[in-house]
């Protein structure tokens, strides 16, 4: 698996599924992050890909990512109706991957 973790929430950012695969963030300060990001970004400036580094702030500009330090975690989400479907990752991933991944598990719950 190339996420560290995947979860599906709602759209408020309550968590309804969640699956730690590599153990290496802990799951629920994560699912707080991505919550936090849902209510405090506005809508228009909210991205698919976004970085929190490792002081917990979320990273606006990409050539901005790693100059705090190492650490951190990308989120990358889908919204499929009502639900977020999101990974996260702390390694260089592959983002186009994660993004296949999360269409194709909504198009499971869909059929």
């Amino acid at each position: 698996m190339v996420a560290s973790a995947i979860f599906i929430t709602d759209l408020t950012g309550k968590p309804l599924i969640s699956r730690n695969y590599r153990g290496d963030i802990p799951l629920t300060s994560a699912i707080e992050k991505f919550a936090s990001y849902l209510v405090e970004v506005e809508d228009d400036d909210k991205k698919p890909v976004f970085h929190v580094d490792g002081n917990g702030e979320v990273v606006v500009e990409t050539e901005d990512v790693g100059s705090t330090g190492p650490g951190g975690e990308t989120f990358v989400y889908v919204q499929h109706n009502n639900l977020y479907l999101c990974g996260v990752t702390c390694k260089n991933s592959n983002v186009a991957l994660i993004v296949t991944f999360l269409y194709k598990l909504a198009g499971v719950f869909k059929d």
